[in-house]
């Protein structure tokens, strides 16, 4: 397996150096792909809320999440950071929700209040 690293918005897989748009917050290592939690842009573009993007361990972009309708985020559409439970990948916003985050193609799945 590669070895992972990251400074500012630089994630470095192996020996290859990936550019992200913004900083990176988090790097979340599973099995066969890597999570890069990023800082989403405060302009609030539709493009820049999506900020947890996927790579393989080969340095290919897979997948960045989906955006959280802001009604069923309570007007939060950016994540905070992922948390693995049981099994199953989270996505969660400052708004203590979270997500159920499909592997697959980044899709979220479910709705959760964090602690319920």
């Amino acid at each position: 397996m590669s070895e992972i690293s990251h400074a500012g918005n630089t994630l470095k897989i192996g020996n290859e150096d990936i550019h992200l748009r913004s900083e990176i917050k988090e790097v979340t290592q599973l099995p066969n792909k890597i999570l890069v939690t990023i800082m989403a842009d405060p302009d609030d573009r539709p493009e820049t809320l999506s900020n947890i993007v996927c790579y393989s361990y080969n340095g290919d972009f897979l997948w960045s999440i989906d955006v959280p309708d802001r009604s069923a985020s309570y007007g939060e559409p950016s994540y905070k950071g992922v948390v693995v439970e049981d099994g199953n990948v989270y996505a969660y916003n400052w708004n203590t929700y979270k997500y159920r985050v499909d592997l697959d193609d980044g899709s979220i799945e479910e709705l959760h209040k964090a602690g319920k």
